[in-house]
């Protein structure tokens, strides 16, 4: 199976604060997985990732799981790898992977998706 980078960049939340800012919005069939490094975090930095998604065309993308919630500097595990995404509809927002920083300074977060 070939693996393609789907998406990259950097998500910049300086002044972003309490603001849910979209990683990538997946409006295409496949399968993808979203890795965000959260290396740069510091002690009291609170951030919150969250994965979203549609189950018929036309509907309303909703929480796939919990937020998950990463505290502060992440020096055991700063990769954050979401599950398999699998995604049948070609719509926009079909797959949507956001965070939001509800407390702390502002952070640079590099992230890519692949496509699998």
């Amino acid at each position: 199976m070939a693996v393609t980078l789907h998406a990259s960049g950097t998500i910049d939340t300086t002044g972003q604060i309490d603001v849910e800012l979209t990683v990538v919005s997946i409006a295409i069939a496949g399968v993808f997985t979203v890795h965000i490094d959260f290396a740069a975090l510091a002690a009291g930095d609170v951030v919150e990732s969250r994965i979203k998604r549609k189950i018929l065309a036309g509907g309303t993308a909703r929480e796939l799981i919990e937020p998950e919630v990463l505290y502060g500097a992440q020096a055991l595990k700063p990769i954050w790898d979401s599950d398999v995404l699998g995604n049948d509809l070609s719509e926009a927002d079909a797959v949507v992977v956001t965070i939001k920083q509800t407390f702390g300074a502002g952070r640079l977060l590099p992230y890519k998706v692949l496509r699998y």
